[in-house]
């Protein structure tokens, strides 16, 4: 596939489109990621409920509730990984006898191996067939990337300087002609009191939605980033695009 269009002023037709959304999606279905971070948060609500269910039965169990959650899911997470690193470590068929780091080593280049082989595929299915094609799926990746504007250090320090003396202005007592400690605290410990009711449970829900549904613009990014790696590595898996 060679598209007819200049890499560097792209003007994709609705067919085009259509391809790299199909892409997209494809590739969040072979994410290892995405499989990961279901399991988690599926382990994490299974022991919840778990422990909810066990403490109305058992009381006493209250007190051990928290222990039970952490010890359980760090056990499960634990297997998850053990039953993949066996799982990869076997179809590589190394002897048994290898050291154990070099095995790690091993399953975390195969992992690598077979996220690239598994983005080939895709890619094959979809008749990416010369460096050209690639170069028009990682400029268009790119551009999807939305541009993040990163505050400087100084202004970081001056916004913290004006919400302190902010506080600053409200605490002072012209009278006395000096800070009430007392109204800051009572201050502070009410904006802790809204941070922890409002924007913990937000910040929560978002992690979840976005480690269940992988954020866009990271899909973008690591599809990007994949991309360059094989039209870097091309020579290497050109027989893979064109069989």
């Amino acid at each position: 596939m060679v598209f007819s269009v200049i890499i560097e002023n792209i003007t994709l037709n609705r067919g085009e489109k259509q391809m790299f959304t199909d892409i997209e999606k494809e590739y969040k279905k072979m994410s290892k990621e995405r499989h990961f971070n279901i399991y988690y948060w599926c382990s994490a609500l299974f022991i919840s409920l778990i422990a909810i269910v066990i403490s109305k039965v058992f009381n006493d169990f209250d007190n051990f509730k928290y222990y039970f959650i952490y010890i359980s899911f760090f056990i499960l997470i634990l297997i998850y990984f053990y039953i993949d690193f066996i799982n990869t470590i076997k179809s590589l068929e190394i002897k048994k006898k290898e050291k154990l780091i070099n095995k790690f080593k091993l399953y975390i280049i195969q992992n690598k191996n077979n996220h690239i082989n598994n983005l080939l595929k895709i890619l094959t299915k979809h008749n990416f067939r010369t460096k050209n094609d690639l170069k028009l799926a990682i400029d268009y990746y790119n551009r999807k990337q939305p541009i993040q504007v990163e505050s400087s250090f100084l202004a970081w320090i001056v916004s913290t300087a004006l919400t302190l003396s902010s506080f600053v202005e409200i605490a002072y007592d012209s009278e006395t002609k000096s800070i009430d400690y007392q109204k800051i605290s009572i201050i502070l410990g009410s904006t802790i009191g809204y941070i922890i009711a409002f924007l913990i449970p937000i910040i929560i829900f978002k992690i979840f939605i976005n480690s269940i549904i992988l954020p866009k613009k990271k899909i973008y990014s690591q599809l990007s980033e994949d991309l360059s790696y094989i039209y870097l590595n091309f020579n290497k898996y050109v027989n893979q695009l064109t069989k």
